[in-house]
């Protein structure tokens, strides 16, 4: 199978050295007005997905979508910043259906208007504090992330996954190459899954007999929070950090109970969230045009689950970037290996089969810093 995509900005950040709107200052000549003088920047995108075979669930081998994500920051006197970011989309395979706003997202479908984030930063560089809907990009890794905790997927296309914002609040101190930040997400934002007639959706067995019931959320209460803390810093050249999560996976597994249906007794089938603790830790550094990294995790299942697991990932990058061709700018080559080890500590729960996100592990980069702000 293979994609495509092609992308244009629609403006840009107006550089900082630039003369006013209003006219020319010491002999300069004014500028053209823009919408970067308002703070605001933007990129349309058009994505075209096409794949060479039709699916058992899926007859077709083509998707369109076109997307227009704006981007607004202000700062707010001394100590203070806002920033919002939305997008305006549409596909032809009814991925985004209707206007909707919700705290937490739970919709299974995307909005044709939404808002990905809204983080308002109050402190200075040494004490900061942020509250809203925020993306964090926790992890060295680029296609898999065991640290990553804090932000579910939009699994609706595995190939073009994409990070959804958590209302959270946060705290962060850094003093000099430290940087330690607190986090708390009081409402659980679960994993868009991938619809029943998707290619990507798991297939039953051929003769499997039973119910699918509706996903089962964890209540909005002060003991479903979920907290993380990460403590960064740099040392003999390389960045080091460790993390810790107390919270939800945020793809479901499965909970089996038996249940009559008349004469028969069948299977009903209820998707819940594990609630779990983890601990991890990352690497990475550089070497001449290489970029090596690490990180790993434990997870420890606290309830609705069966495997504590521990998963890793390694790897590097090369970026050769003197081409003799002046059309080609640079070209990156990822390579990464990684591994789940299944049951390595005492956890068990009856009744539990996992349902994997079916995530595969190929080379998708992380959202840009510029596009995930909390880090």
């Amino acid at each position: 199978m293979s994609a495509i995509a092609a992308v244009a900005p629609a403006s840009a950040q107006a550089p900082a050295s630039a003369p006013p709107p209003g006219g020319a200052q010491d002999g300069q000549e004014a500028r053209p007005w823009s919408w970067a003088d308002l703070g605001i920047k933007g990129t349309l995108t058009y994505k075209g997905f096409a794949h060479f075979e039709e699916a058992p669930n899926e007859n077709r081998r083509f998707r369109n979508e076109g997307i227009l994500e704006l981007e607004w920051e202000r700062k707010l006197g001394e100590a203070g910043r806002l920033r919002l970011a939305g997008d305006l989309r549409g596909d032809d395979d009814e991925f985004a259906d209707g206007v909707h706003f919700q705290i937490p997202e739970t919709t299974k479908r995307r909005s044709l208007l939404n808002l990905k984030e809204a983080v308002l930063r109050l402190g200075g560089e040494r004490l900061q504090v942020s509250l809203g809907k925020q993306i964090y990009s926790w992890g060295t890794a680029d296609a898999v992330n065991p640290t990553d905790y804090l932000n579910p997927y939009d699994f609706l296309d595995v190939l073009d996954r994409q990070k959804l914002g958590v209302y959270a609040a946060a705290y962060s101190v850094t003093s000099g190459p430290l940087s330690q930040v607190f986090v708390i997400v009081p409402v659980f934002t679960p994993s868009r899954d991938q619809r029943a007639r998707s290619r990507w959706a798991l297939q039953a067995q051929e003769g499997f007999v039973g119910i699918l019931d509706d996903r089962e959320l964890p209540e909005t209460t002060a003991g479903h929070m979920q907290y993380a803390t990460r403590l960064r810093g740099t040392f003999k050249g390389a960045d080091v950090s460790l993390s810790y999560f107390d919270g939800y996976d945020s793809t479901p597994v499965l909970r089996q109970a038996m249940v009559s249906a008349g004469f028969f007794q069948v299977q009903k089938l209820t998707p819940v969230y594990t609630r779990l603790k983890a601990v991890g830790a990352d690497v990475s550094t550089t070497w001449r045009k290489f970029e090596f990294h690490a990180e790993g995790a434990a997870k420890f299942v606290e309830s609705h689950g069966r495997d504590d697991r521990f998963q890793w990932v390694a790897g590097l990058n090369y970026t050769f970037d003197e081409l003799p061709v002046k059309w080609l700018e640079r070209i990156e080559t990822i390579l990464e290996y990684s591994w789940t080890a299944l049951s390595f500590g005492l956890a068990s729960a009856a009744n539990l089969s996992k349902v994997h996100p079916l995530v595969p592990n190929v080379a998708a980069r992380k959202p840009d810093s510029r596009n995930s702000r909390s880090r």
